[in-house]
């Protein structure tokens, strides 16, 4: 994207920032149309133990079959949001990370130009990044631990508040700025396109390959996905409120570029669906499996629930789904 190009994103969320909420009788946290969409995530999210779901109660959506799926739609009607209420005369850009990893001769992931001040997200904590090691377990097994970092220094949204979360709160405003806690080893650990793309675009099986993205391998999850949430660090680390940070857009946009890319590369990849239909922690398919017509929930002020069917191909050949897009080819596909 051109200076102006990403002037112009920026200005648009600034607007969603902006406009008032409507979810409101729903969910009594929200205080912009922006923390609409912040509310759909945490609340399709599986609730931690104690305290649960009570309104549009879904299957989950990590560790299972509809991962990609729903943050396929929730991209999608951010996207149109973004043109519809502000006016928006782009696309929704994703952020090519591996592009800011060593890799990428030798380039330093603090220095990536997402986190510009005028044309990008804003940097890092005002303090610098400060250890933490709490890359935990997924949801619901447990509640996840707290996030490192502090606000941060400067960008567009340095002076931003949210009521949302953390957690899963989504009834009690409590406003925070946006916290960061840059991890440029994660990101160099797990965010490389031929270390770890690759492998993860080699993987048979639709389920087979959206749980790489969290789990390359036994251990905790980092992978793709987990990955790119912790090496931005603070809240952009916890599994519910992580999209207050509107980098989760970007971050998830490329996610869903590298499904695209995986659906294209085999014929039989295209259409695949299965995994768990509910999460147990672990990804393990302990219900399921996961169908094209299982639906993907959204609160009524964000969109009609669809099918997910509807959202698996971008561009819509046979005019039964409602997307329309495709990605501009990156520096590696």
């Amino acid at each position: 994207m051109c200076d102006n190009e990403k002037l112009e994103y920026i200005r648009a969320v600034k607007c969603m920032h902006e406009l008032p909420p409507q979810g409101t009788s729903y969910f009594g946290a929200v205080v912009t149309r922006f923390e609409d969409f912040a509310s759909a995530h945490i609340n399709a999210s599986t609730a931690p133990s104690g305290n649960p779901a009570t309104i549009f109660v879904g299957p989950g959506i990590h560790l299972t079959g509809n991962f990609l799926p729903w943050h396929r739609v929730i991209l999608w009607e951010f996207e149109t949001a973004l043109i519809n209420e502000c006016h928006y005369k782009g696309a929704q850009p994703y952020w090519d990370w591996s592009l800011d990893t060593v890799e990428n001769s030798g380039a330093f992931y603090d220095h990536s130009p997402v986190f510009d001040p005028i044309t990008g997200f804003g940097g890092n904590s005002y303090t610098g990044s400060m250890p933490d090691n709490t890359v935990g377990p997924a949801p619901p097994n447990s509640s996840f631990p707290e996030f490192a970092g502090n606000c941060i220094k400067d960008g567009p949204f340095k002076d931003y508040r949210h009521s949302v979360g953390p957690n899963f709160n989504l009834q009690t405003p409590t406003p925070r700025c946006i916290v960061r806690n840059f991890n440029s080893t994660l990101a160099n650990g797990n965010l490389q396109w031929k270390e770890h793309v690759l492998p993860v675009l080699e993987e048979v099986g639709h389920y087979n390959f959206s749980k790489k993205m969290s789990f390359p391998e036994p251990g905790p999850p980092r992978g793709l996905h987990v990955g790119g949430h912790a090496s931005v660090g603070g809240e952009m680390r916890e599994p519910w409120s992580t999209v207050v940070d509107p980098l989760f857009y970007l971050h998830h946009s490329n996610l869903d570029r590298i499904w695209a890319i995986w659906q294209d590369l085999k014929p039989q990849n295209f259409w695949a669906m299965d995994g768990p239909r509910m999460p147990d922690g672990l990804g393990a398919l302990t219900t399921g499996p996961t169908s094209l017509g299982d639906l993907l929930n959204l609160p009524p002020f964000i969109a009609p629930s669809t099918s997910i069917r509807s959202v698996m191909d971008t561009k819509n050949h046979d005019g039964q789904g409602i997307l329309c897009y495709v990605y501009e080819k990156g520096a590696y596909a």
